[in-house]
């Protein structure tokens, strides 16, 4: 059986290293979506204790670029809230919704009115935003807190 630490260690590394997934965000929602995200990568590499080198990275590879884009996507879109475009925060919203369905150990609890759920965020402050998005993508309620879920 190989070392998942190690896997868990490489994947959160990929994450911690890549500026590109936190730029647009200030401190706090940076934190909060690293945390996250370090809690779904470290799920990710669990999901590979019965499988060998080669098949485990083969598993891996494609889902923490998975995990990379979508991270980039709640980057662009916490760092333009509130100022953007209430259409082009729904269109963002649906392709995060997408992208999350598609990522094992999220259970995305997508809102019927995404138009309405992406006034909210507008209206939020932007750490309170990319809080209810995270809970909203990992399907917890938005007032439970959801740092080191995966931990």
């Amino acid at each position: 059986m190989a070392n998942v630490e190690e896997r868990k260690q490489h994947a959160v590394e990929q994450l911690l290293t890549d500026p590109s997934l936190t730029d647009n965000l200030d401190d706090s929602e940076a934190n909060r979506l690293m945390e996250w995200a370090d809690g779904l990568a470290s799920m990710l590499a669990m999901h590979t204790v019965e499988m060998g080198d080669e098949e485990a990275e083969e598993y891996l590879g494609p889902r923490m670029a998975d995990l990379r884009k979508m991270l980039r996507g709640i980057n662009k879109l916490g760092g333009n809230l509130p100022d953007a475009d209430e259409d082009e925060v729904a269109e963002q919203l649906d392709t995060l919704f997408a992208q999350a369905a598609e990522m094992p150990g999220l259970r995305c609890n997508q809102p019927d009115d995404v138009r309405a759920y992406a006034k909210k965020l507008q209206d939020a402050q932007p750490d309170e935003a990319v809080g209810s998005l995270l809970a909203t993508l990992s399907g917890f309620p938005e007032e439970e807190d959801t740092s080191g879920l995966w931990a």
